[in-house]
């Protein structure tokens, strides 16, 4: 048996991040994982609010107490810098396209600091006359744990 944790992905516009818990549990590989963690995705305890907090200069999470864990943590920082690189199109097949699609090789990783700092610099004139940013649901996943 493997361990496994659930993992979130939220956006405000260029911006994301990717949420764990301290829950863990037990699968035999991936996809039974995936099976277990769509039984828990449908949980309310598994519904976050992510949010930058300007007087705070933080990424912080609102939670409600469950029985399956006590933290929420970010793991990732991510900037959708466009100049890095053009959309992409995806072949569909059959002479179909999807045009625009966003191109792996603009996702830049930042330290939370930086991203505090690239978020204040991008919503400056939205950080006026409000004190917090929320994120969007984007995507949720699963992610061997590994220990030592």
């Amino acid at each position: 048996m493997k361990n496994f944790t659930m993992v979130f992905g939220y956006y405000n516009d260029d911006f994301e991040i990717t949420l764990e818990t301290n829950y863990m549990y037990e699968a035999t590989n991936e996809g039974e994982a995936l099976s277990i963690a769509s039984k828990l995705q449908g949980k309310e305890c598994f519904s976050f609010q992510p949010f930058f907090a300007q007087k705070a200069n933080k990424v912080m999470v609102r939670n409600s107490d469950n029985p399956y864990y006590d933290e929420v943590f970010v793991t990732e920082f991510k900037f959708y810098d466009e100049t890095k690189g053009d959309y992409i199109q995806l072949d569909l097949g059959d002479g179909k396209f999807l045009y625009p699609c966003v191109n792996p090789i603009c996702y830049v990783e930042l330290d939370e600091i930086q991203f505090c700092e690239e978020i204040t610099k991008y919503y400056k004139e939205k950080l006026l006359n409000n004190e917090t940013l929320t994120f969007s649901s984007l995507s949720w996943g699963v992610k061997e744990v590994m220990h030592n």
